[in-house]
């Protein structure tokens, strides 16, 4: 066995190599993003950022149904961002927030979970970095987005 996949198996991971690729939605999403509220209803999940200016507002909307999203802080996720720098290109990654996980172990983990029960073909899962944490969503559908810039009060 290699030694690469020693330590992933020793370090409790899958073997299965995620991919992270760059997600560009729309255009005018600014490279960095500042978490400002989650709201999940019945009507789906909407999620609420800001710019490092304070000068846009970004609103991701899931529609209906998410079959599971999780955010976890920056500091909690020190194996993941080491997996990242070590096998990802740093321009990929540098100055940009949002990302589709292929081979994600994070749908696979949803599909154990779940016995199988839901079609996970058509799932993308979707990873969005904010200044303190990362918000994942795993989701049949593209998310609704809208960004809006902010006009200040000359008062």
């Amino acid at each position: 066995m290699s030694p690469l996949l020693n330590l992933f198996k020793k370090n409790n991971m899958t073997n299965k190599m995620e991919k992270w690729k760059k997600w560009v939605p729309t255009k005018n999403i600014p490279g960095t993003l500042y978490y400002e509220e989650i709201v999940s209803n019945k009507k789906g999940l909407t999620l609420l950022f800001s710019d490092e200016s304070n000068t846009k507002t970004i609103k991701i909307t899931f529609n209906g149904l998410v079959y599971s999203y999780r955010f976890t802080e920056e500091g909690c996720l020190l194996k993941t961002l080491d997996y990242l720098v070590d096998t990802h290109k740093k321009k990929d990654f540098h100055g940009w927030c949002m990302f589709e996980v292929q081979n994600s172990n994070y749908l696979t983990w949803f599909k154990e979970e779940s016995y199988d029960a839901y079609d996970t073909e058509t799932f993308a899962h979707y990873a969005i970095y904010t200044e303190d944490g990362l918000i994942e969503v795993l989701s049949p559908y593209p998310p609704e987005i809208e960004v809006k810039d902010l006009v200040k009060s000359s008062k």
